[in-house]
């Protein structure tokens, strides 16, 4: 009875009848190209530095100016005083999941730490010259026009000096980053960021075993579902809950946990109310949407053969996670803290994980790239059984509708079992199964309907406010 009780709690089901999925109206037909591109973005593998860049900060990579910007990077992602950082020649990308953003550390600052810069006087704003009162500091002419061309603040955060010179050129020290001027150079490339990323490795990091090169991550599995007919709010949380995993790293040996990943849901972290069953209806709440990324990376964890400890299917069928040919009882729910999804990396190697969200198409992508174990994975299944009717429809007076008004708000299913079950060979030839059973409730109509509308046939009527 406790294990019902936590099931019927679920984040991003389904409140449409099933078969909306197979006739749809043209007002909810998906738009998009029939053929999507298959897969999340790939890792991208740098063999100058022997170091790969995906997820998260490979997106902040190529859309903030990619080599001439970052450089090489110089080690893999890794954790650091509480967060995932990953070192480049000109910068150190931190991830901060409280706000779903990559941010550039402030060596700028750091690496000047303990030099006094004399501040100058208000000036007024120019098209070749901006004073910053935040700092006292201007910046002007070819700096000022690279530092606004290629992300501004951002990027490179407040300037911390006027321009000097050093080492024979002029420089000027931000917050995140030193700029050099190279007259020499041709006018596109006379400006250029010093090596900020390596001066701090030198001085921190030497010998540090983050910096050894790396194999090329291979891609071990893919997860693929098809979130069409989703409402917007619905979509916005699949969208950030893939951001929140794009780019994990689980260590080798380690346990993923998705609700971890997840962390807080509440309208702080930009999570949009949508639907969720709660109890024995369907009410309104933050984070619906998010089971969609969970039972996508159930399904790359399930061809990846890597083991599963913890796993819960939704309270009923819910027709998202079967579009597309999906089987019946291929679905994970997640609900922190009490239901998580969690798997274990015994790859013999991390493990990184990379989403992308296809909204023309509907798809969402889950990919698995790290060391590949030569595992043939084999679904078996699935087997249902024990279905049992939905109950008689259940009427609710809401005085919040218009007198005769009526707006369902849950559509019946039928309950059933699933069993579902996963071969491992392993390339000695041994064969390990494991099951992910499931168990649907059968679920009814519920139709709120506004005051005096209830229809002669309700069989279940019960007021609300």
């Amino acid at each position: 009875m406790f294990r019902a009780a936590l099931r019927v709690l679920a984040f991003g089901l389904a409140l449409m009848p099933a078969t909306a999925f197979a006739a749809a109206t043209p007002s909810s037909t998906p738009s998009g190209p029939a053929g999507p591109q298959v897969g999340a973005a790939a890792i991208r593998y740098f063999p100058e530095t022997g170091h790969s860049l995906g997820g998260n900060f490979r997106d902040f990579f190529e859309a903030h100016g990619g080599l001439d910007a970052f450089g090489f990077p110089r080690t893999e992602p890794v954790m650091e005083n509480g967060f995932q950082v990953q070192y480049f020649q000109r910068a150190r990308m931190e991830w901060h999941p409280d706000i779903s953003q990559v941010q550039l550390s402030l060596l700028g600052s750091i690496l000047s730490q303990g030099r006094v810069f004399a501040t100058v006087p208000p000036a007024p704003n120019s098209d070749v010259l901006h004073y910053f009162a935040e700092t006292g500091h201007t910046v002007h002419h070819a700096f000022l026009s690279y530092f606004n061309a290629r992300g501004g603040l951002d990027q490179f955060g407040f300037p911390i000096s006027e321009e000097t010179v050093e080492d024979g050129f002029r420089v000027q020290y931000f917050q995140r980053a030193r700029m050099e001027y190279h007259p020499e150079l041709p006018p596109a490339y006379s400006v250029s960021l010093t090596l900020l990323g390596d001066q701090y490795i030198t001085k921190n990091l030497a010998g540090s075993g983050w910096l050894a090169p790396v194999p090329q991550p291979q891609l071990i599995s893919e997860g693929v579902s098809n979130f069409a007919y989703s409402p917007a709010n619905r979509v916005t949380n699949i969208k950030l809950m893939a951001k929140k995993l794009n780019g994990t790293v689980v260590p080798d040996g380690a346990t993923f946990s998705f609700d971890q990943v997840m962390g807080d849901v509440g309208a702080d972290a930009g999570w949009a109310e949508g639907l969720v069953i709660l109890g024995d209806s369907t009410e309104k709440g933050l984070g619906g949407g998010i089971c969609q990324v969970s039972t996508t990376a159930f399904r790359a964890a399930f061809w990846a053969g890597v083991p599963i400890p913890e796993r819960h299917d939704h309270a009923y069928p819910v027709p998202y996670y079967t579009q597309g040919g999906a089987p019946e009882g291929f679905d994970a729910t997640v609900w922190s803290p009490t239901l998580d999804f969690k798997f274990t990396n015994d790859t013999g190697a991390p493990l990184t994980i990379t989403t992308r969200v296809d909204v023309p198409s509907s798809q969402l992508y889950v990919d698995f790239y790290g060391k590949p174990v030569n595992r043939k994975v084999d679904m078996i299944g699935p087997v249902l059984s024990n279905r049992v009717p939905h109950p008689p429809d259940k009427y609710v007076t809401d005085n919040s509708l218009a007198p005769g008004q009526v707006d369902q708000t849950d559509y019946a299913h039928d309950g059933f079992d699933v069993s579902l079950k996963r071969a491992i060979t392993s390339p000695d030839g041994q064969v390990k199964t494991d099951s992910f059973p499931s168990h649907y409730v059968p679920w009814r109509n519920i139709y709120h309907v506004g005051p005096g509308g209830a229809p002669a046939s309700s069989t279940d009527s019960t007021a609300s406010t």
